[in-house]
């Protein structure tokens, strides 16, 4: 089967992954192409990017995603940071589309949510935290045994050209 796999910023991060994992997982397929855009490609470099700010509720939704998929023993957000509050908000937007994650960080950080410490800032030193940073980076992961073509805002506001331009020229 031949098998060609387009992904765009979270999705990227899923579709270098398959591309990653394809010759271990699924040697099946016949993967003759990949293409990929605004690619957060380490986890570390967003939070500095989009805590606090308007990404703030794309953070959430990313670290929600992380705690369910990645690691479920750690439970939602709300459940990290051991604040009532924080689970409230975890219940209200785990589940969400990104447009309302979005809305909801912009409306957190006009209306000063962020003052309440409701952002991710707490958890960064976390060791458990700092463990999925590590194992979640692309860069420690087989490369793709395929083509892959990665496309990159300069000016990307959420996601640093940095670390995807040097995964692009570990490939």
């Amino acid at each position: 089967v031949q098998v060609a796999m387009l992904g765009y910023s979270g999705g990227a991060i899923a579709t270098l992954w398959a591309a990653s994992m394809q010759p271990s997982y699924a040697p099946e397929l016949r993967i003759i192409g990949v293409a990929v855009g605004g690619s957060p490609v380490d986890l570390r470099v967003l939070p500095p990017m989009m805590d606090g700010g308007p990404g703030n509720g794309l953070l959430f939704g990313g670290a929600f995603g992380v705690a369910r998929a990645y690691h479920p023993q750690y439970g939602t957000l709300g459940l990290l940071t051991g604040n009532p509050i924080g689970q409230l908000i975890a219940e209200a937007f785990k589940d969400q589309c990104t447009v309302t994650l979005i809305t909801a960080g912009a409306i957190s950080s006009v209306v000063g949510l962020v003052m309440a410490d409701l952002t991710l800032r707490g958890l960064y030193s976390d060791p458990r935290v700092q463990q999925v940073f590590q194992e979640t980076a692309l860069t420690n992961q087989p490369v793709p045994q395929t083509e892959v073509f990665m496309q990159h805002g300069r000016a990307d506001q959420f996601i640093p050209i940095g670390p995807a331009r040097e995964y692009a020229h570990s490939l």
